[in-house]
């Protein structure tokens, strides 16, 4: 298990490794909104915990909060980027 320091360095390192793109759409992520947006950047875990993937750093990838969500605990290879794609988009990421 990460510890919040850990999971602060992890997040900035991937925002930086992805050029601040979400791994889910490709679209910019925003690190520190002045409001609340789907657009923030999130940590995924590639492979769901619920699915029994590990909290550790090679599990996790930057996306935006609303794909994530929209993603949830599907496995990786169900999950439909083109539908994620069109909600994030819609809802001005």
């Amino acid at each position: 298990m990460m510890t919040r320091g850990e999971r602060g360095r992890h997040r900035r390192r991937l925002y930086k490794a992805q050029a601040g793109l979400c791994a889910l759409c490709g679209f910019p992520m925003i690190k520190s909104p002045s409001k609340p947006t789907p657009a923030i950047l999130s940590l995924d875990h590639i492979v769901p915990l619920g699915l029994g993937g590990p909290d550790v750093p090679e599990n996790l990838r930057a996306t935006h909060q609303g794909c994530n969500s929209v993603r949830d605990h599907e496995d990786i290879w169900a999950f439909d980027l083109i539908d994620v794609t069109a909600q994030t988009v819609s809802d001005g990421a």
